[in-house]
């Protein structure tokens, strides 16, 4: 699997960790998920606009990569990101609200798609399909928490934390919570041996009201297969202001 469709895979899709020691916890009744959903949606943090300067980190089949990468988002239209390795840039891409944009330049190619070809591509189970779209990408670059793909039917509270937990057709999620910035801590989502996860930590404020976490770790487990690993460290980020966004594809580029 190459890198550019490891990055498209795993900024499509979203998870979490187990917890332990759940027979010795108190479990919470159903009908205080509701309340917790409440304060969680409250923290939610959609700006119109976002950009931001990164180092990605990726392992794939044991093998480590590093480059630098501008991303751009437009609330419910647009996320565009490139990826630069010495200053020199190698790939785009591109999603919208129905459809996916990559450029290879290294390859002289391109790809043109709709967002249901992601789904074909990995061949994804159908209730991972459901969950492929813009609003969950951006999401996960912003890191908003993801609470919509399977519903939360029960809460573990713990010292400083809370855990958020429930299943449909075969999968498990989880999401933690600070419990009391209700912060994403990182969200699950399982079926069997696999687990994909997304962690959100060193949270900063970026406008002087919100706080967005500064970095992501997307990591990918499979049995019988090395784990991968797609690390977003930021250290630049502006809010709300309107951004110029490129994305020509070459005529004598070849479609992939």
């Amino acid at each position: 699997m190459t890198c550019w469709s490891i990055i498209i895979l795993t900024l499509s899709l979203a998870s979490s960790c187990k917890t332990s020691k759940k027979a010795k916890e108190e479990i919470v009744k159903a009908s205080a998920v509701e309340d917790i959903l409440t304060k969680i949606d409250a923290t939610i943090f959609r700006p119109e606009w976002f950009r931001a300067k990164a180092q990605l980190q990726s392992r794939i089949d044991g093998k480590g990569m590093s480059f630098t990468s501008t991303i751009i988002s437009k609330n419910e239209e647009v996320l565009w990101m490139n990826g630069k390795k010495f200053g020199i840039e190698g790939a785009r891409f591109m999603f919208t609200p129905d459809s996916i944009y990559a450029i290879n330049r290294l390859q002289r190619e391109y790809l043109a798609e709709e967002m249901t070809w992601v789904s074909n591509e990995f061949e994804l189970p159908s209730i991972l399909t459901q969950a492929l779209d813009l609003n969950h990408i951006q999401d996960i670059f912003i890191g908003n928490p993801i609470l919509d793909i399977i519903p939360y039917t029960e809460i573990i509270p713990k010292e400083s934390e809370i855990l958020l937990s429930g299943n449909r057709d075969g999968y498990q999620t989880e999401l933690m919570v600070n419990a009391a910035s209700m912060q994403a801590r990182y969200f699950t989502l399982t079926q069997g041996e696999s687990t994909l996860t997304i962690k959100y930590s060193d949270y900063r404020l970026v406008d002087g009201k919100h706080t967005m976490a500064y970095r992501r770790d997307v990591l990918v487990n499979r049995p019988n297969e090395d784990e991968i690993l797609l690390s977003i460290l930021y250290d630049n980020i502006i809010i709300n202001k309107a951004q110029d966004i490129k994305f020509n594809i070459p005529g004598s580029y070849s479609r992939m």
